[in-house]
């Protein structure tokens, strides 16, 4: 950004404090957030414990155990849905230039519960009776699954030509 005088007026130099303090707050959110899920579980490993054992100096097996073959992977594999489900939602809103734009309110959503159920009636995906636990089993959901995806593929593409028609 380029100012006449050279000078940056007071008010961006707050503004930019402000940005980089949520940055930073939200990263050690972030952080503690994923050392707390570490930590936490059926059996409870103490947070110093953790730590020590991220920094390979965990001093009991058992916690190294834990952490390393069950959280450590979990928790990763969550930050990773996350990234990318915030990143789909952001481009999904950012191609149809809508901020309301959501797999919900556009029908991606249903589209994929209608494929599923096409899949259990109609190709042999599942059973439809009446229980006491369940109207539906899934029998095959290999079917299920790629029926529904391939449902909401095509309601997004849809939406896609429909929204590049339009704009």
């Amino acid at each position: 950004m380029h100012f006449a005088d050279g000078q940056i007026p007071e008010a961006y130099q707050r503004y930019i404090r402000l940005k980089v303090f949520f940055v930073c707050a939200v990263g050690a959110a972030l952080v503690l957030s994923f050392l707390l899920s570490l930590s936490m579980g059926a059996s409870g490993v103490p947070l110093s414990e953790v730590a020590l054992s991220l920094l390979g100096l965990g001093t009991e097996r058992r916690f190294d155990i834990i952490i390393w073959s069950i959280r450590l992977p979990q928790a990763l594999v969550s930050m990773a849905a996350g990234a990318g489900l915030a990143m789909a939602g952001a481009a999904m809103q950012s191609i149809l230039r809508n901020p309301l734009g959501s797999p919900f309110t556009l029908g991606i959503s249903h589209a994929a519960a209608f494929g599923a159920a096409l899949s259990v009636m109609l190709m042999d995906g599942g059973v439809m009776a009446s229980s006491s636990v369940g109207a539906v089993t899934v029998t095959n959901p290999y079917v299920t699954a790629s029926t529904a995806f391939a449902f909401s593929l095509a309601a997004a593409a849809v939406i896609v030509a429909v929204s590049r028609l339009r704009g």
